[in-house]
């Protein structure tokens, strides 16, 4: 719609004999679209479309400051790279990703463009006299727009093709369109001493202006995609009825503990993804698999299925529990993971996996431990950075939870996360009273059967003075510390 009514005051200015202004056409466009649907601006399609012709408006008088028009190939590399900087933070606010050959693919796109929608229009209207004659022009656009779909497709197939960076904060997009600004002040500054000295004969454009405006785009991007990590991230996403917990070290390494629901359809296509890409996680050094009921799974199923796809998140590691008896749903997820390439780590009692800062102690299963219930057999393990220690406890029930209190493994903690979504069979008082947490996150959904969290749980926690924060009622939880402190924020604040 956008290119339709620019292109119709384009016909108009002709018709009238005025001069046709792309900016001034770019605002009447927004104006008409905004005025029949406000909520456009919120989308990605309004965004991307202005945004893009927009850079083209505002930076034709550089390439035709400094590019003779005779040189037609480097005006349409001026017009790719004026696209593609332009539209970079929004992108990055957007998808938080970025296709690294997007400019390359801008080369075959824009020039044929105009073709596309010529024969739209053309299309449109002979099918008002003729369909047969319709269909021909509407056969061009369909070739095209194949050619499109082709070369997107070859392009992610490449190495590198998606670059996970993660949505910039608020003052960096603020601060790379001030340098984009300043540098285009440059040039306007450069286009009218030309006006000066054209009339003496006498212009030379001063070519320092280019490299330092290219200096201020360099660390423009820069400064939107390199991140500094300091202390630790932890994130309790809000997936319904279920589980996933989101860590990331100070050494910018990532993990993830489960992630499923029962009540979430596509979870993990629709809910984890997104977060990690958000958060700019292109890479998951471990997974963390507590167990094998699907409300832990079914999402990590998706995104093992994902980095299997090109510019997908990859996923290095996955760890499970090592035990001596494996059943169906136990083999299925081994062999998934085996099929896609990634390593496979056994973590039983008293096994430990660190880095520099970062140490995950595995407190159960043992390995010869059996239940009834698979439950119990749940990945527990503990993370430790300097002073802060938060316990994992996957779905264990009171068995486990019995056997775990009296092997003098746990110790107090600084958070929680609540054993089988705050069931009232989890979470005993012999338990809390070893670990005593300050914090405890609890992951249900509201609308869960199964009474979740149970009140005796709140109960009992409360008694131990800890601060409960659900997922239910705040929504995802996300807490940082530096290894002393904690500071926690709910995304649905009271």
């Amino acid at each position: 719609m956008r290119a339709v009514i620019m292109c119709s005051l384009a016909i108009l200015a002709d018709l009238i004999g005025r001069t046709y202004d792309m900016l001034t056409a770019i605002g009447a466009a927004a104006l008409i679209l905004m005025a029949s649907n406000p909520l456009c601006t919120k989308q990605s399609a309004f965004l991307l479309s202005f945004g893009a012709v927009f850079a083209i408006a505002l930076f034709q008088p550089v390439w035709k400051l400094y590019l003779p028009e005779t040189k037609k190939s480097g005006q349409a590399v001026c017009t790719s790279l004026s696209v593609l900087f332009f539209t970079f933070p929004l992108q990055l606010c957007i998808f938080h990703a970025y296709s690294l050959y997007s400019f390359l693919l801008n080369f075959l796109v824009i020039p044929l463009m105009s073709l596309v929608m010529v024969c739209g229009i053309a299309c449109g209207l002979t099918g008002l006299v003729c369909l047969p004659a319709a269909g021909i022009c509407g056969l061009f656009c369909h070739w095209i727009l194949n050619l499109y779909d082709l070369a997107g497709q070859c392009c992610l197939s490449l190495p590198g093709a998606v670059l996970t960076v993660g949505a910039p904060a608020v003052w960096k997009v603020a601060l790379y369109y001030g340098m984009l600004g300043v540098g285009l002040y440059w040039i306007f500054q450069e286009k009218r001493r030309k006006k000066y000295w054209r009339k003496k004969e006498a212009f030379q454009p001063d070519r320092r202006i280019p490299a330092a405006g290219a200096g201020l785009l360099a660390a423009g991007v820069c400064i939107l995609c390199l991140r500094m990590y300091t202390g630790v991230s932890v994130t309790m996403l809000d997936v319904g009825q279920g589980d996933a917990v989101y860590f990331r070290s100070p050494s910018g390494m990532t993990f993830l503990s489960d992630g499923g629901s029962t009540n979430v359809k596509g979870v993990g296509d629709y809910r984890i993804l997104p977060f990690l890409q958000w958060e700019g996680a292109g890479v998951l050094d471990y997974i963390f698999v507590s167990h094998m009921d699907e409300d832990h799974i079914n999402g990590l199923k998706e995104l093992i299925e994902d980095s299997l796809t090109p510019g997908g998140i990859r996923i290095r590691h996955a760890v499970l529990p090592d035990l001596k008896e494996k059943d169906d749903a136990y083999t299925e997820m081994e062999n998934l993971l085996k099929g896609a390439g990634i390593e496979i780590l056994y973590m039983g009692q008293g096994d430990c996996l660190s880095d520099e800062e970062i140490s995950f102690t595995c407190l159960w299963p043992p390995k010869e431990a059996r239940f009834d219930d698979r439950n119990d057999l749940s990945l527990v393990f503990l993370a430790q950075y300097g002073q802060f220690d938060m316990l994992f406890t996957g779905d264990i029930g009171k068995a486990a939870e019995t056997k775990l209190t009296a092997s003098g493994l746990l110790k107090e903690v600084e958070v929680l996360k609540v054993a089988h979504h705050g069931s009232r069979h989890s979470s005993l008082e012999t338990f809390l009273k070893k670990t005593r947490p300050l914090l405890s996150l609890i992951s249900c959904s509201a609308s869960n059967r199964y009474g979740h969290p149970g009140k005796e749980t709140l109960a009992r926690l409360e008694e131990t003075e800890s601060v409960i924060r659900i997922t239910k009622d705040c929504g995802a939880v996300r807490l940082w510390t530096d290894g002393k402190q904690v500071k926690v924020k709910g995304m649905i604040d009271d």
